[in-house]
């Protein structure tokens, strides 16, 4: 899963390994050489070169719904206590802490009750805003979850110009030509009775051809 690729220019990827770039609270330690490293099932933490917005991306793919609960429940602490008593990024704290964001890789199950505990606790705001994120058995993001990733924008698809022109060419056709017309078409207010005789000889005129 190339999650880079969800993330613009404006966003860096923070290094585990480099300390003082992360917060402690999302890290662990492993081996007596105290390699440390994201704690699960933390994979990412991903910061806007303003440091003024910062996301958590935890793989909860392979984990059971009532743990994915205490999971959402334990994350919200670890940002509370890094808002509050970390030592990283305090000279933009002030903005950061009310931007972070959970994005939490998931997988949907049959029946409705996954289904609720999302939209649930989507709906909360408490600490910091959660995204869930369904994917699929690859462990791709489903397309029409991508578009909920608030920085994520889908590329644009080239323009035909032929056929647009087609299509501005046969709009024009529709269009009335005539001034007394067009101005008809632009009145805000009530049409008189006299615009309205000549709107309907206008169209009458129009079918007729």
């Amino acid at each position: 899963m190339e999650l880079n690729n969800y993330f613009g220019e404006d966003y860096n990827l923070l290094d585990p390994s480099a300390k003082n770039e992360i917060a402690e609270v999302f890290l662990e330690s492993s081996g007596e050489e105290k390699e440390w490293r994201y704690e699960e099932p933390l994979k990412a933490v991903f910061i806007h070169k303003t440091k003024h917005e910062m996301f958590l991306v935890l793989d909860c793919r392979k984990v059971e719904l009532d743990h994915i609960k205490s999971l959402c429940e334990e994350w919200e602490n670890k940002v509370l206590n890094f808002v509050n008593f970390g030592k990283e990024y305090r000279q933009s704290i002030n903005y950061l802490k009310y931007n972070i964001s959970l994005l939490i890789l998931c997988i949907d199950i049959e029946g409705y009750k996954d289904d609720e505990f999302r939209f649930e606790t989507e709906k909360s705001t408490r600490i910091c805003r959660k995204i869930f994120l369904l994917c699929n058995k690859d462990g791709h993001i489903l397309k029409d979850d991508e578009v909920m990733l608030p920085f994520y924008f889908e590329p644009l698809q080239e323009v035909n110009d032929t056929k647009t022109q087609q299509l501005e060419s046969e709009l024009s056709e529709l269009l009335p030509d005539d001034e007394r017309i067009l101005s008809i078409c632009k009145k805000k207010k009530a049409l008189s009775p006299d615009d309205i005789d000549i709107m309907s000889r206008w169209l009458i005129k129009d079918d007729n051809n």
